[in-house]
């Protein structure tokens, strides 16, 4: 672990050196790739949700109010209700090194570690941690070919990151639901560029199977989940 980080440390300074990065905020040097687009102090004063907020519990607005906690999961914000999804859940407030991360992703698809790290603590709080189906937002084709690629498919696709590195439980059943998910998040994104309504819903229910298949002996121990958010 040690060497590691050794390494880390040396790649990030000769990418100072050979590549500098400014940060897109304060013009200052990016100390580390980790970062992204703006530098670690920008990133300490961007605000991060902690999961004890108050927030709409369907679309995730951040909200005034103080309920007990019993109650969190019925506070609505009233504007969300006629859009049909389940749950929806930000890492913060659009602004800051966020804000800046996301317009970078708008351009390159690329999603920074630092970034990963906070959607990954999104995705383990309720009610998303009881979510049974990704599937990766449309995009018009129009704004598709202006940029090149679809930054929503470059995070449905963030299950390859399950196959690299210290992510690895073992090389049986976690590699095979992995790249399960991949494959069918593929396919999702191809039948929804052809508009195929009968594609799009085989795929989604191949990732469905292989969330779940992975979710039960891996984050659930073998008990069996909860039903999704209402």
């Amino acid at each position: 672990m040690f060497l590691t980080q050794v390494v880390q440390l040396l790649y990030d300074g000769l990418l100072t050196v050979a590549y500098p990065q400014v940060c897109s905020i304060c013009y200052r040097s990016v100390e580390q790739r980790t970062f992204g687009v703006t530098c670690e102090s920008c990133w300490e004063k961007t605000r991060v949700f902690t999961g004890d907020e108050t927030i709409c519990w369907k679309c995730g607005l951040l909200l005034e109010a103080a309920p007990p906690p019993a109650f969190r999961d019925q506070v609505r914000c009233g504007r969300c209700e006629p859009q049909f999804f389940t749950a929806a859940r930000p890492i913060g407030p659009y602004e800051g090194a966020l804000r800046e991360s996301v317009l970078e992703l708008k351009r390159q698809p690329h999603v920074p570690e630092h970034v990963e790290t906070f959607l990954a603590a999104v995705a383990l709080r309720p009610p998303l941690n009881t979510s049974t189906r990704i599937v990766p937002v449309p995009l018009h084709e129009k704004r598709r070919r202006a940029r090149g690629f679809n930054q929503a498919l470059v995070l449905a696709e963030s299950g390859n990151l399950l196959m690299v590195g210290t992510r690895v439980r073992d090389n049986g059943n976690w590699m095979k639901m992995s790249r399960a998910m991949v494959d069918a998040a593929a396919l999702a994104a191809t039948a929804a560029e052809k508009k195929d309504a009968m594609a799009l819903e085989a795929a989604t229910d191949a990732i469905t199977v292989s969330c779940m298949e992975c979710h039960r002996p891996y984050r659930d121990q073998g008990r069996q989940m909860g039903a999704p958010p209402k």
